[in-house]
C-alpha cells in the first residue's frame, strides 16, 4: 500500500496543478514516506491502514505551495522516522535519509544522533558525537528568534486551519512518551518557524504525519475492525476536505 499511497499523493499533486517532474516525484516520497510512518508507529491494524491511506493526501495537499525541495526534505525525515519505528532498523537505511533530510532542511539535523543511536561498532560514537555537534552549530548560528511564541501559534491555527492544528497537536501529544525522534522533529521546526517569524514546510508536513497518527490511535479504541475503518477514514475526509479543495481551486 506504500507505493499506492506515493502514486496517490502524486496524483492529487497532479490535480492541483503541478506539472514539474521534481514537484510530482516530491510529493510521490512525502505520500509513501507519510505511509510508511503512519504503519510503523501505529501497526497493521485497520485504523492504521485507513489512516495510512489519508494521511499522505493530507500532507501533500497541505503542501502544494512547497512542493519540490522542502517536500523531499520532509520525505527524507517521513522515511528515517518509519525505519527508527521499526525494531530492526537497519542502521545506514536510517542515517541516509536524515542526512538527505538535514542537506536539504537543516532542522532536520536532529535525526543524525538519534539516527546515530542504531550504528553498531566503533562508528556509533563518533556519530553521535557528529550529530550533537551538528545540531550545537545549528543552534548557535541561527541567533535570536524573528518572531514570538504568540505569533507562531497564531500562525499555526493559520496555516493549518484549526482542526488540523488541534489532530496534530494531538498526535504529538500521544506519542511523546515513546517517540523521541517526532517530538524531536516537531520542536525543532517550530524553533526554526520561531526563528523565521513564519511557518515552514517541515512544520506543515509533521502536522499532517501527526493527525495520521491521532486518526490511527483515535480509530484504534474501536473494537470492531469495521467500526475502526470507518471512524479512521470519516476523520482523515473531515481534516483532508479544506486542504485538498483549496489545492485545487487555488
Amino acid at each position: 500500500m506504500i507505493p499506492a499511497a506515493g502514486a496517490a499523493a502524486g496524483a492529487l499533486a497532479a490535480v492541483a496543478g503541478s506539472t514539474q517532474p521534481l514537484a510530482l516525484a516530491s510529493a510521490a516520497l512525502a505520500g509513501a514516506g507519510v505511509a510508511a510512518a503512519v504503519r510503523s508507529l501505529c501497526g497493521d491494524g485497520p485504523a492504521a491502514l485507513a489512516a495510512a491511506t489519508l494521511a499522505p493526501l493530507l500532507a501533500v495537499a497541505s503542501l502544494v505551495d512547497h512542493l519540490g525541495i522542502p517536500a523531499l526534505a520532509f520525505a527524507a525525515a517521513a522515511w528515517t522516522l518509519a525505519e527508527l519505528a521499526r525494531p530492526g532498523a537497519t542502521p545506514v537505511v536510517a542515517l541516509l535519509p536524515a542526512a538527505a533530510a538535514t542537506a536539504l532542511a537543516p532542522a532536520f539535523v536532529v535525526l543524525l544522533p538519534i539516527a546515530a543511536t542504531r550504528l553498531r561498532g566503533r562508528a556509533r560514537m563518533p556519530a553521535q558525537i557528529a550529530g550533537g555537534v551538528a545540531c550545537l552549530a545549528l543552534v548557535i548560528y541561527v541567533g535570536p528568534p524573528h518572531g514570538t511564541p504568540a505569533a507562531l501559534a497564531s500562525g499555526l491555527v493559520a496555516a493549518l486551519g484549526p482542526l488540523l492544528a488541534v489532530a496534530a497537536l494531538a498526535g504529538c501529544a500521544l506519542v511523546a512518551r515513546t517517540r523521541v525522534d517526532l517530538v524531536a522533529c516537531v520542536a525543532a521546526a517550530l524553533l526554526a518557524d520561531l526563528h523565521a517569524g513564519t511557518i515552514g514546510p517541515a512544520t506543515v508536513g509533521l502536522a499532517a504525519l501527526c493527525a495520521g497518527l491521532a486518526i490511527a490511535r483515535f480509530a484504534g479504541t474501536i473494537r470492531l475492525a469495521a467500526g475502526q475503518t470507518i471512524i479512521a477514514a470519516t476523520c482523515g475526509a473531515l481534516l483532508l476536505v479544506a486542504p485538498a479543495w483549496l489545492a485545487v481551486v487555488r
